[in-house]
């Protein structure tokens, strides 16, 4: 999970955070989740094939952004889907 906070942003001085990250199957490159204090959303980053996994979470029934990524299959360059879920 990449740029949650990275120190200082246009001169503005972040606050000190802890970033707790959990492996939902006790695998690095498995479902996993994090928080970060002080904030009251949750990331979740996992693998195509845990994709079962994702969506019996409880988590996917809240609102929130979503982003997907891959290869364009026409042009072999990485892309990125960016969608907003509601709640069901």
């Amino acid at each position: 999970m990449q740029g949650f906070c990275h120190g200082r942003t246009r001169g503005i001085k972040m606050q000190p955070a802890t970033i707790k990250i959990f492996l939902v199957h006790g695998l690095s490159e498995g479902l996993r989740t994090a928080e970060i204090s002080n904030w009251s959303g949750k990331a979740i980053t996992r693998p195509r094939s845990y994709l079962k996994d994702l969506l019996n979470r409880e988590e996917v029934g809240n609102y929130g952004v979503y982003f997907l990524t891959g290869t364009d299959p026409d042009t072999g360059n990485p892309t990125l889907y960016i969608g907003e879920a509601e709640t069901k």
